[in-house]
Order: structure tokens, then sequence, then C-alpha cells
């Protein structure tokens, strides 16, 4: 599943190709929505947006496309005639200038009022975005302190979208290894200090991830394997999916684990259980 900073990139990349357009054409495939197509014809498209793991397209008649790719849904932005070969299926298809968007084998399609938003059963229980520009690390340690999150693992608490909305998988593991926690470890057992550091590492690779199209460790580092021959996947990451091998920090064999039905990869080395 495409996590907050793939999200981001996607909405970038369409507020570019169609902010401020009225698109020639449009067409909702999706079952749920198909006959709401009409709402939006000949209206402009006045902003682009994501939130955590959904995307919004705002319609100049306060209407919003809410999306989430859930696993399998894919944006494909190009020219009209350039029509990828592809098994998945079409659910929306909008048609501007020279340029469509197609979004392909998402789950999750609906057309709200822009202003009731704040009422959809899935954005409404949210966290703070992930990427949001006002979020610092003096208010997600602040974030930290509410009740119904202290007793989470550390595991658990990452994967959280009520904590915060964007954060997966591979975050997950490779913000507790920048942070050197063990994921078995509670938010309530944190020191302070930990607790900053946990909040700075999840702001820092989740930035890094967004800026730099998914690599999460040192960015220099990464792009200097690549130019060696190593393979993106190889590259970006600090831990993820790198079971077996060594740690890039200490030499330590990486470890993989199961927590929250997912895995995860940890330096056994690295992030111990508890403080040392």
């Amino acid at each position: 599943m495409p996590e907050g900073p793939e999200i981001h990139r996607v909405a970038a990349r369409l507020s570019e190709a169609l902010s401020g357009r009225t698109p020639d054409s449009i067409q909702f495939h999706y079952p749920s929505i198909a006959r709401k197509t009409r709402r939006v014809r000949g209206k402009s498209i006045s902003r682009v947006r994501a939130h955590g793991k959904a995307l919004l397209i705002d319609f100049s008649n306060g209407l919003t496309l809410y999306s989430h790719n859930q696993l399998y849904g894919l944006w494909y932005i190009g020219q009209p005639e350039s029509d990828p070969f592809t098994h998945r299926q079409l659910r929306v298809e909008i048609r501007s200038l020279g340029v469509t968007a197609r979004l392909y084998s998402a789950s999750s399609i609906e057309l709200w009022k822009t202003d009731r938003l704040h009422q959809h059963p899935f954005l409404s229980k949210l966290g703070p975005d992930i990427l949001d520009p006002s979020l610092s690390i003096s208010s997600l340690l602040n974030h930290m302190e509410q009740p119904r999150f202290r007793a989470k693992r550390l595991y658990a608490l990452l994967l959280d979208q009520h904590f915060i909305a964007g954060l997966g998988n591979y975050l997950r593991s490779e913000i507790l290894f920048d942070a050197r926690l063990h994921p078995e470890r509670k938010l309530s057992d944190l020191t302070r200090r930990e607790r900053a550091t946990l909040a700075r590492s999840t702001l820092k690779l989740s930035i890094r991830s967004s800026r730099h199209g998914g690599i999460t460790r040192t960015v220099q580092n990464a792009k200097r394997d690549m130019r060696r021959g190593v393979a993106f996947e190889s590259a970006r990451f600090w831990v993820f999916d790198r079971q077996g091998e060594l740690c890039r920090n200490c030499q330590s064999i990486i470890d993989h684990m199961t927590a929250g039905g997912r895995r995860l990869y940890t330096c056994p080395e690295c992030q111990q259980p508890s403080e040392t």
C-alpha cells in the first residue's frame, strides 16, 4: 500500500496537471459513483491534495472526489493517446489540455461536499498528516501525550492512522531504526529524550522519503550506492526488507519479525528492548 509520501507525490503531480483547469472530459467508472459524473462536468479543479493515504480533488462547485488506493490503486498521468497496457480496472478518467489522469483499481472512491469532509467516516478519524507543514516536533510531542496513545507499543502506534496519518509499514521500520527504539516498547515507557528522538525521526524520514522518491537512509549514501550499481530497492532503506543483511550502522545482521500482522525489520544491536 502506498504511504503518505507516495500519495503526496501523486497529489503534487496531479495538481500540476489539473489544478485551475476545467477538464475536457471526466468519467467515473466506479459503480457507486458512476451516475454522479454529471455533477462535476464543466467544473474546474480548484485543488488537489493529500491527507495521509487519501487523495482529494476539489472542484469549483464545492464537491470533492475522495479516493483511497488501498492495496492496488494506482494513478497514471500521461498523454491522452497513451493508454497504458494494464489488467487493472479503470475507475476514474480525467482529460484536460493534452493530459489524461487515470485511477486504476482503487476500491474506495466517493464524491463528497467539500465543507462536509470533516464528517467523512475515514477522514474524520485521522490524526495529523505526517507531511503537514505545520506539524512540528513540539506539536507531535504534545500529540503523544494523549492517553489513548500512551499504552500502545511502538510497532502498533506507528501504523495507527489515528495517531499520524500517512505512516505505513516501511516508514515504521525505518523510523524505529533511526530512533534506535525497539518496536515492542510502549510509548509510556519512553523517556522525554526518547520521545523527542521518535518525533524527530518520524518527521525527518517522512519528509526525506517525500522529497527523494522513497529514500529514507542518508540520501548521499543511497545515491552513491546506486551509482555503484546497487538497485534502488536495496539502496533506499536502512533496514526495511533487508533481513539477513548487515546493518549499515553496526554490521549486525538485520532481523525480521511480524508485528501487527505486518513484517517489520530491526537491528538487534542498535534497537535494544530497553535502555542499557
